[in-house]
Parts: structure tokens; C-alpha cells; sequence
């Protein structure tokens, strides 16, 4: 993760958080698949799985957005799980 928050637009609140991906060691691409928890509290009970296929020495930014309810600001946002594929 790079950067995490709250976006306050439009009527209503999401969180965010940025990440980057770096496939270093395999050969070939390589899919990866990454869920991330919102919150410190209990970061599991706010999750987003995303699935991304990155190329031999390649790097993939992307960021992951949900709706955040909660009144509290959003106190982190942690990597709970990561897998590789290879292709």
C-alpha cells in the first residue's frame, strides 16, 4: 500500500487505497490476486479482492475504492492476503 483515505464527494464517503504491484521474480507474468482490509479495528470486516496479471519484471498502480460508512476516519488499511499464479 502507498497511500490510503477518505474521499469526501458527491454526498457520500469512500475509502481508498493506493498499492503498487511488482512481479521481480517471475519469469513470465504472473497473476496476482490481493485483498486488502479497511480499518484497524477489525480489518476484516471490510474487504476488497482484486485480481491483476503483471508481466515478467513488471510493476502494476492501481487503487482499490469502497463505500466507508463509519463515522470514524479510516485508521489503515492492511494487505490480508496475497497469492501468486503463474500464467
Amino acid at each position: 500500500m502507498t497511500r490510503y483515505g477518505v474521499d469526501h464527494g458527491r454526498g457520500h464517503r469512500t475509502a481508498y487505497a493506493e498499492y503498487v504491484i511488482h512481479n521481480d521474480t517471475a519469469p513470465g507474468p504472473v497473476t496476482y490476486t490481493v485483498t486488502s482490509g479497511f480499518g484497524d479495528d477489525d480489518p476484516t470486516a471490510f474487504t476488497k479482492t482484486v485480481v491483476k496479471r503483471v508481466g515478467a519484471h513488471g510493476s502494476y498502480t492501481g487503487s482499490v475504492r469502497m463505500p466507508w460508512e463509519p463515522a470514524d476516519a479510516l485508521d489503515g488499511v492492511q494487505v490480508l492476503d496475497a497469492q501468486r499464479t503463474a500464467d
